[in-house]
């Protein structure tokens, strides 16, 4: 199988250093951007399935992509929504310091009130994953995942593959066997250059 990982494109939260996880945020006019070159770039890929977190900078993003091509089946997935930071969604970092908090620096374990713990993230997303190789890693489906940098993060660490930038806008693609797997390219973000964001280089993996 292949799997594609794409971020959605730029929003006003990721504007500001503010904790926003499972909130919504709408596009900034550099997102839309973005989103139309993201469109672009699939147009010319053949994909069987996409599956997309439910919060809509995602869905948006992967809905277009998919109606522009007869036969991707549209999966909303919520093992694939970014980490539920509880109370502290829309917190600036000056009041998470304080209040004793350093989510750069914190247990794995620690769960914000009605939220959810890195670790129990880690695992609702790599069991979402999991389920998804089980069923088509014998068979050479094409499949995306639209969502998050967390999630991508997280999907990255699963599969062994040592890259923590995950840019908006970013695609990623691999190859997955039984056998190997296989990174394609990491963190590409070379579709986006026309749009204005200041993309970096391409970073197709040398094996």
């Amino acid at each position: 199988m292949f799997l594609y990982l794409v971020r959605h494109s730029e929003t006003e939260a990721n504007l500001l250093s503010n904790v926003y996880g499972c909130s919504e945020s709408a596009y900034t006019e550099e997102g839309r951007r973005q989103f139309d070159k993201i469109v672009a770039y699939f147009k010319s890929v053949i994909l069987n399935v996409i599956h997309t977190s439910v919060l809509s900078r995602a869905y948006l993003l992967a809905d277009r992509v998919t109606a522009q091509r007869q036969g991707i089946n549209l999966i909303i997935n919520p093992g694939f929504i970014e980490r539920n930071f509880g109370e502290l969604e829309g917190k600036s970092t000056i009041e998470l310091k304080q209040l004793g908090i350093d989510l750069t620096n914190i247990s794995a374990n620690y769960c914000p009130p009605n939220g959810e713990s890195q670790n129990r993230f880690n695992l609702r997303v790599g069991r979402s994953l999991l389920e998804i190789v089980d069923e088509l890693i014998t068979t050479d489906k094409k499949v995306a995942i639209f969502s998050h940098s967390g999630v991508i993060q997280t999907i990255l660490d699963a599969l062994r593959i040592g890259y923590r930038v995950v840019d908006l806008g970013s695609i990623s693609l691999m190859e997955i066997t039984p056998e190997f797997i296989n990174p394609i390219m990491i963190n590409y973000t070379r579709h986006l250059r026309e749009c204005g964001m200041r993309a970096n280089v391409c970073q197709p993996c040398s094996k």
